[in-house]
């Protein structure tokens, strides 16, 4: 199996199926769609978001990221998910989210986080990133 490694540009569009209904995005995004994302975990409702996050917590030495990969539907089992570096100091999976790495930084600093993406129906690879930074507000 070959890797790739790329940038990917334009996430897919919804298209129109044979039913003349639209699938959304995730139904129709292939490998080319996934974004390695992430977020900075507080109190509030917290979102990934691709390639970069940041968040304000305030007065704590300590923050912890989490990253994702967003743009692909993971719950079918098509693609795998492989966290590199050894940097997550934890890796699950939620049906809200796929597979998630969290680890803990500390502030004004950058703390990329690589993964790997693989399509297990056509072997394709590409390696993403994301990088979480956060500060502490005092």
């Amino acid at each position: 199996m070959s890797t790739v490694l790329a940038t990917i540009a334009t996430p897919a569009l919804a298209h129109e199926d044979a039913t003349g209904t639209q699938e959304g995005l995730v139904q129709v995004a292939g490998l080319e769609s996934a974004r390695a994302a992430c977020y900075i975990d507080t109190s509030a409702w917290d979102v990934a978001t691709p390639y970069y996050c940041s968040a304000i917590v305030w007065w704590q030495p300590k923050a912890t990221a989490v990253f994702s990969v967003v743009g692909i539907d993971q719950s079918a089992g098509r693609y795998q998910i492989t966290y590199l570096d050894n940097k997550c100091a934890r890796v699950w999976y939620t049906t809200q989210e796929g597979w998630v790495c969290s680890r803990s930084i500390g502030p004004f600093r950058d703390y990329p986080q690589r993964v790997q993406v693989t399509d297990l129906q056509t072997g394709q690879s590409v390696i993403l990133s994301a990088t979480a930074n956060y500060e502490t507000g005092a």
